[in-house]
């Protein structure tokens, strides 16, 4: 449990600020982000010793759908270890809003998750330049960096939202991995309502707005960027275009501002209120 959230003088209840810097030092103390890092690194190590390697770069750059796609949802989890909503009474007691308070938490892990990343972004750059490939960052656009940011985040605040509510983010997430393509088997093979099957899967698969693509779509790109200019420095000649980024660019702060109006939702709401969430007493 965290100190009490009062500042010098009696009754003064701190803000969503305090709160945050407060949230922020408690992730660091109970080692979390060290958690998160060796997670980083282990995909990097996955990659094929790049920093050993005659295609550090392109190793380096190979396993980016691991960074952008899993290890945000992972973090989400470990932001709220063993503190779902029946064991985070203690924020409904405390002088701060409570929606503030639970929001500070999730914050304070964006937080860490962006320092992490940003220190991933540095070692690429060390192990681009070792290799004599840093010219080839130059073909990274804008929005693969960005992508770099968003795309762990979305999967973040999309895990919250079991997080925030649930004690048991993890059974929930399973069950809906495991139930959502059964239930389109259902819908599109069984029951022949092919329309609703496709209705449940675009906001998830559509080509240019779907959550997938919005998570990963900008890196792809600049994936695509390096490997054309890759082929392009070797003599010969690359084929077909690159992808059109203007539905990504718009599709990505929709996402990010949909996914937190859900989780300030599921905040405001006390955990009685969501009882087959929680385990029962």
């Amino acid at each position: 449990m965290e100190s009490a959230t009062w500042q010098d003088g009696p009754h003064e209840p701190i803000g969503f600020g305090g709160a945050f810097v407060r949230q922020f030092r408690f992730l660091w103390m109970s080692r979390r982000p060290a958690l998160l890092l060796v997670g980083l690194l282990a995909v990097l190590v996955l990659s094929g010793d790049p920093w050993v390697s005659d295609s550090a770069l392109a190793r380096f750059l190979t396993v980016w759908p691991a960074w952008v796609i899993f290890i945000g949802p992972v973090w989400a989890l470990a932001v709220f270890h063993n503190e779902g909503p029946g064991n985070r009474l203690y924020l409904w007691s405390q002088p701060v809003a409570r929606d503030a308070h639970t929001l500070a938490r999730l914050a304070a892990g964006v937080a860490w998750l962006w320092i992490l990343y940003g220190l991933l972004i540095v070692a690429g750059l060390v192990i681009a330049g070792l290799d004599g490939n840093a010219w080839q960052l130059a073909e990274v656009s804008a929005a693969g960096w960005v992508n770099l940011f968003t795309g762990p985040l979305l999967g973040y605040l999309a895990v919250s939202v079991l997080t925030v509510p649930s004690d048991y983010p993890i059974r929930w997430l399973f069950g809906i991995i495991f139930l959502v393509p059964f239930l389109i088997s259902l819908l599109d093979e069984w029951l022949e309502l092919d329309t609703a099957a496709e209705w449940l899967l675009t906001p998830l698969s559509h080509r240019t707005w779907g959550l997938g693509i919005t998570m990963v779509g900008a890196l792809g790109e600049s994936v695509d960027r390096i490997e054309r200019a890759v082929i392009e420095a070797g003599g010969g000649q690359a084929r077909g275009s690159l992808p059109d980024l203007s539905a990504w660019w718009v599709a990505t702060p929709l996402w990010i501002l949909l996914l937190i109006g859900v989780v300030w939702f599921l905040a405001r709401l006390h955990p009685d209120v969501l009882p087959r969430l929680r385990r029962s007493r």
